[in-house]
């Protein structure tokens, strides 16, 4: 009976189903942005617009520092890069210490993330009337995100669970 409760009293929209909600509103976000950039005819995948942007802000970069300047994987990287120099937006160049490669945008990458910045100021006027522009929220958001990074869950839970464990005894 005490699970049933429990399944009653479970607020699905709250804190629990964070994750799945921030993923749902991401996956949109991109969707929406995509079909932008297909009405437009651009040449362009709204998932490569940050690393590409990235690229272009620093000249050249390793995906090391790529991956970590874009808070994802390394394996993530790999795909998009490997994806992004089989269609010719990106190309390496070797560092001097010969252990690792920069990579560079083409021309062609050059120009594809060139067609979409006038789109962009129109996405990001968009963007700011759909989340009313709530600085509160940006802080709140880079606040979660920096604790996250910093924190281990496994860790926690196992001290809650054993904490829990220990009252019961």
């Amino acid at each position: 009976m005490a699970r049933d409760e429990f399944w009653r009293s479970l607020e699905i929209k709250g804190v629990i189903s964070i994750a799945s909600r921030m993923k749902k509103i991401s996956d949109l976000l991109f969707q929406q942005v995509q079909e932008i950039y297909d009405y437009k005819s651009r040449d362009f995948n709204s998932s490569w617009f940050a690393i590409m942007a990235t690229i272009r802000q620093e000249g050249r970069i390793d995906s090391k520092t790529l991956a970590d300047r874009n808070n994802v994987s390394a394996p993530a990287i790999s795909r998009t890069i490997k994806k992004l120099e089989s269609i010719g937006m990106i190309e390496y160049e070797q560092r001097r210490d010969r252990r690792s490669k920069f990579i560079l945008l083409t021309e062609k990458g050059i120009e594809a993330l060139d067609s979409v910045s006038e789109d962009l100021l129109d996405i990001k006027v968009l963007l700011e009337d759909v989340i009313d522009y709530d600085h509160d929220l940006l802080t709140k958001l880079d606040r979660v995100e920096s604790k996250l990074n910093k924190t281990n869950m496994l860790k926690g839970f196992k001290h809650i669970e054993d904490s829990r464990k220990q009252n019961k005894n």
